[in-house]
């Protein structure tokens, strides 16, 4: 039902300027209902009260299947559902489909997609481990400064010996999670006016303003270009635990 009022408003209630209002109005008319089972009388008197109500404001238009930059690089068709959900934060794509080590991957400014078809239904497809890659793990907390899990503001993944808190692990909670982010592999620090944190597929970074945004990894990989001073937290050289950068930044890794 939605979708056929998305689609009554979007293609009758714009302005026209060649004339043919009466062949959309035919057409969507007969495709409403189709599927309401309406009387002809019905669906113009429907319409025209949408079309009211609406101001002549022309509704969003639900992204297409595959979409494209600038540039020509579209989104491979393996891809696309899980872009669509994810499109605001991973950017527009930057490469076409492009296969490495065996796997059909995709980059985007802030990060890899790859398709792993041996992977649970649903699963297939992810962000590689692109912060992992680039910036390596940090050393894991001290026991004293793990959140308590009576803490509803924070939350700490033992897997990795790090946490979230505050507004980074609403943020988080709200845009698909651990799923889509990975664990994280650093604790928030400041990076001149801003706040990053570092997750194994990507790095979450917070403007002076509050807003969210994701730091452009893919596109730094996409180029070959070695990581700019403060982009990646420093790693003690003489702490056993800490991990440099990682050669493979596979989604199932």
């Amino acid at each position: 039902m939605p979708c056929l009022l998305n689609a009554v408003l979007t293609g009758l209630c714009e302005p026209k300027e060649d004339g043919d209002v009466a062949n959309r109005s035919s057409s969507v008319a007969s495709l409403v209902m189709g599927a309401l089972h309406a009387t002809p009388l019905q669906v113009v008197a429907s319409v025209v009260l949408l079309c009211a109500c609406a101001g002549q404001t022309r509704m969003p238009a639900v992204p297409p299947a595959l979409l494209c930059s600038p540039d020509g690089y579209c989104v491979q068709a393996q891809f696309a559902p899980f872009y669509e959900k994810h499109a605001a934060l991973m950017g527009l794509p930057i490469s076409g489909p492009l296969e490495y080590r065996e796997r059909l991957v995709q980059y985007f400014p802030a990060g890899r997609l790859e398709y792993v078809p041996e992977n649970p239904p649903g699963w297939e497809v992810g962000l590689a481990y692109l912060a992992q890659e680039v910036c390596g793990r940090q050393p894991p907390l001290n026991y004293s400064d793990v959140p308590s899990y009576l803490d509803r503001g924070a939350r700490y993944y033992s897997e990795t010996g790090h946490s979230l808190r505050g507004d980074f692990l609403r943020f988080v909670q709200a845009n698909g999670g651990t799923d889509f982010f990975g664990p994280p592999i650093s604790e928030e620090r400041r990076i001149g006016e801003e706040v990053a944190q570092d997750f194994v597929r990507v790095q979450l970074r917070r403007r002076g303003n509050g807003g969210f945004y994701l730091a452009d990894l893919g596109a730094l990989v996409m180029a070959g270009a070695a990581p700019a001073p403060g982009l990646c937290p420093s790693v003690p050289a003489d702490d056993p635990d800490a991990e440099t950068g990682q050669a493979d930044g596979g989604q199932d890794d």
